[in-house]
């Protein structure tokens, strides 16, 4: 049985200022990108209200899933079948999940991936789902990544190491 789906945005809210929306970043880490086959295995919320982070409401929940992570979800992840043996499974979680997607637009990278396994979770056509999600844009994850590169060069040279060799160590996943 598929649970009630979080109620959606008031219309106009569509209309108001962003500041004023209710929106929520969200981001799933899954078991693979095969809709018919893999699960989510993590999900992490964060409220963003009054135009402001809002690390109070924050949400990480780790979910057990019915298939194993595949092995480029595991070296993407780090989440193994071992890491996720006592968490509990989806059905007990959406409550939780519900509540924090309650009213509010979503905010999310490569939103194709969080709309599909929400749908997948609560059902829901992709179209509505689309409607109450604000997505990036390629152009907007380069700069993120550049500005968070410039954050992890800056940290490490803080501590006495800027070396490009030493960055590639400290990021390499695989």
């Amino acid at each position: 049985m598929t649970p009630d789906r979080p109620s959606p945005p008031k219309r106009r809210s569509r209309r108001a200022d962003w500041r004023a929306a209710e929106l929520v970043a969200l981001d799933f880490e899954t078991t693979g990108l095969d809709l018919d086959r893999d699960e989510v295995i993590s999900f992490g919320l964060i409220p963003v209200r009054d135009g402001r982070v809002d690390l109070s409401g924050q949400l990480y929940q780790e979910v057990a899933p019915g298939v194993g992570p595949s092995h480029s979800s595991i070296r993407i992840h780090h989440l193994r079948a071992q890491d996720l043996a006592t968490a509990p499974a989806m059905h007990e979680v959406t409550d939780a999940l519900r509540d924090a997607l309650e009213g509010r637009f979503v905010l999310a990278w490569a939103a194709g991936v969080e709309i599909a396994f929400l749908r997948k979770v609560f059902g829901g056509g992709r179209r509505a789902w689309r409607r109450r999600t604000i997505d990036d844009h390629a152009l907007d994850d380069a700069f993120m990544t550049a500005e968070l590169f410039l954050v992890a060069a800056n940290a490490l040279e803080a501590r006495g190491s800027g070396s490009i060799r030493d960055l590639l160590r400290i990021t390499a996943r695989g």
